[in-house]
């Protein structure tokens, strides 16, 4: 897994680095949402795309978000494989 998973993270940060350059070129300043912010409050991003979008953000109020957080015992063993074969955290 620790080359396979290290090449995967390679290529994912890769194509962030792509999409900052890309937004950086045109003068965007993007919306940033984060997986972390996203589970552990969906209205009040939900709330800031609307407002990224120029739509009413209180429109969230209205909204009840069906997420809920993936995280388990599998995943955090693999972040903590990740972490021993490439010596990074995830």
């Amino acid at each position: 897994m620790g080359t396979r998973s290290a090449g995967v993270v390679r290529g994912l940060e890769e194509d962030d680095a792509s999409w900052v350059n890309f937004f950086k070129l045109r003068a965007i300043e993007p919306l940033r949402l984060t997986y972390e912010t996203m589970s552990a409050d969906p209205q009040l991003a939900l709330s800031n795309v609307l407002s990224a979008l120029g739509r009413d953000p209180e429109l969230a109020r209205t909204i009840r978000a069906g997420t809920a957080r993936l995280a388990d015992a599998t995943s955090s063993e693999w972040v903590a494989r990740y972490g021993r074969e490439t010596g990074r955290t995830a």
